[in-house]
């Protein structure tokens, strides 16, 4: 299934950004840009892209972890 998010790119569900999209926030956060300006310029919304910088801070990785289950 294909969506729209609040900024109107299309994404799926589920489906983690590439992490040379997760490399672009970060390295647009690190000058910094705010999460709000990374927001509009990227077009997603503010929440992907806190979690994406929180997720790096924490495990220092741009690689996003599965949380399928077996």
């Amino acid at each position: 299934m294909v969506s729209r998010n609040q900024q109107g790119p299309i994404y799926e569900p589920g489906k983690p950004l590439s992490e040379q999209f997760r490399g672009e926030i970060l390295s647009m956060y690190n000058p910094g840009f705010c999460k709000k300006q990374i927001s509009c310029d990227l077009q997603v919304t503010a929440p992907t892209v806190r979690k994406i910088i929180r997720h790096f801070q924490q495990y220092g990785t741009l690689t996003a972890f599965s949380h399928r289950r077996s």
